[in-house]
């Protein structure tokens, strides 16, 4: 009889224990190898929609954070930065904003390209196992099954992971679902030198956003006729770069201390648009520039205020990171052909410059 009577207390406290943690939602952050529930989210418009259908085909990086997180990740460009390689991997970038907010419908225009949801009642939040005090920042990384194949929690208000950290482990969540990898470890037969370069040099391009950059150069020697001839030229470039292609506008003041014809000092002014590409995750860049030269200096021979032609080509120019947004750029070597006077007996400087600029990005 007490045997009868224990088997069934534990067979009543097994079925209320299964019942409530059925009832319940998700006690603990969802792990590797947990599917993501199908919960209802909300578009920024107000309109309902499955996570299902907001996932697609798969596979996905989704992000839950606070809008307050994606205001700054927005601020600092991370994702603008970050999204191309999750979309050359394969995935599709979601993001999951834990509570409606005033400046999520610009958040969304801004995210143009990625997918924005809301989770209105926190709905996803519980489901997912991510409730606290407050609603937690989390990454998921998601097969076309919604099945986690790596998950990065935080439920304090930093953000789980660096954005570099889950470019590689995109990229080992998709080798090993296609077989090219032993494990989801860090210990690659081959290594991907793209992936393992953004772990320890960020993006610097500036791409997708304006600029403008101050500069100064200078040279000692004329190289079309081989003398010497002090020159150096400050100038001011504003532009924007669409991708890591950009256009821009020059302003460049070229002054010459020539000893040895009719004048100390020649100025010339240049003012042109020009194309550059930045490369290396912004490491290096390649420009050129061309537009109107107009003589600043009355010669014997010439007019102030003549007009002719400049050309400037840098070939090869070595970028550093600076503070926020400031990107320090070196160019060893530079051609600068300023032409202020092309007809009759034309004045041709043509000289290689060394040129240090600064470029903030907006």
């Amino acid at each position: 009889m007490g045997q009868r009577l224990r088997a069934a207390l534990l067979g009543a406290a097994f079925f209320i224990l299964s019942a409530a943690s059925v009832a319940s939602p998700t006690r603990h952050p969802l792990i590797i190898g947990d599917v993501l529930p199908d919960v209802q989210l909300d578009k920024v418009d107000g309109q309902p929609i499955d996570l299902s259908q907001a996932l697609g085909q798969g596979p996905n990086v989704v992000i839950l954070a606070r809008p307050e997180s994606f205001e700054a990740e927005r601020e600092s460009g991370a994702l603008k930065t970050l999204v191309p390689y999750f979309n050359d991997l394969g995935y599709q970038v979601v993001l999951i904003a834990s509570e409606a907010a005033s400046g999520l419908r610009e958040l969304s225009e801004s995210y143009k390209y990625r997918k924005l949801f809301v989770d209105h009642d926190h709905r996803a939040n519980a489901a997912f196992g991510l409730i606290s005090e407050t609603p937690a920042n989390a990454v998921f990384i998601v097969d076309a099954n919604r099945r986690i194949t790596n998950a990065f929690v935080s439920l304090s208000d930093r953000f789980p992971i660096s954005g570099e950290s889950l470019v590689l482990a995109a990229r080992v969540a998709r080798d090993v679902a296609h077989g090219t990898r032993e494990s989801v470890g860090l210990l690659f037969k081959s290594p991907d030198s793209s992936i393992l370069d953004l772990l320890v040099h960020e993006d610097i391009s500036n791409h997708d956003r304006w600029f403008y950059s101050l500069e100064a150069g200078g040279s000692l020697l004329e190289a079309r006729q081989e003398i010497f001839l002090p020159r150096w030229q400050p100038g001011l470039q504003v532009g924007r770069r669409f991708g890591r292609t950009g256009a821009f506008f020059t302003f460049q003041f070229n002054q010459s201390f020539d000893f040895t014809q009719e004048v100390k000092k020649l100025e010339v002014y240049h003012l042109g648009f020009g194309l550059d590409h930045v490369f290396l995750y912004g490491r290096v860049r390649t420009s050129a520039a061309a537009g109107l030269a107009i003589l600043g200096t009355q010669t014997d021979f010439d007019n102030k205020g003549t007009r002719g032609w400049f050309l400037d080509v840098r070939p090869l120019s070595v970028r550093f990171s600076g503070l926020r947004n400031q990107t320090l750029e070196l160019t060893p070597l530079s051609m600068n052909l300023s032409i202020p006077v092309a007809r009759g007996i034309p004045l041709i400087l043509f000289s290689y410059f060394t040129t240090l600029s600064m470029e903030f990005g907006g």
